[in-house]
């Protein structure tokens, strides 16, 4: 359907620690495909996997603070070293956020989700490098 027309944001759901076959799985799906593809997840064993297993896969971590206490900033940190990723996929209620912009101080890309208002777009703008829009393929 895409056909490398543009570029895939392929979000892995992944509930525990136990990625591989999943991951393998979508590994394999993507062998031969062209076009430009990342995987993210809020898991970072999956991007921790992807740096293994198929290291020139783009890798991102999806992040929400919203219901976290003060020590999600721990995890936040701990989880983005534990995934190697490339780039944030950072929720958008979030923004701005010390530690979107720490990341973005160090060379990290942030990118931001769900972008439904033009208040929404335009801290999208001031805060992160891209927007993710979402589509349903039928």
């Amino acid at each position: 359907l895409i056909d490398g027309r543009a570029p895939l944001l392929i979000e892995v759901k992944a509930p525990n620690r136990e990625v591989g076959a999943l991951c393998r799985a979508v590994s394999e799906a993507l062998k031969g495909y062209g076009g430009p593809v990342a995987v993210m997840s809020f898991n970072p064993e999956v991007g921790r996997w992807f740096a293994r297993h198929d290291p020139m896969r783009l890798r991102g971590l999806v992040v929400t603070e919203k219901g976290k206490p003060w020590r999600g900033w721990l995890k936040r940190r701990l989880s983005l070293w534990r995934s190697r990723a490339d780039f944030l996929a950072y929720d958008i209620r979030d923004l701005p956020s010390a530690f979107a912009e720490g990341a973005r101080r160090r060379g990290l890309k942030v990118t931001t989700w769900t972008v439904r208002t033009m208040n929404e777009r335009a801290r999208a703008a001031e805060h992160a490098d891209q927007i993710i829009y979402e589509t349903e393929v039928r």
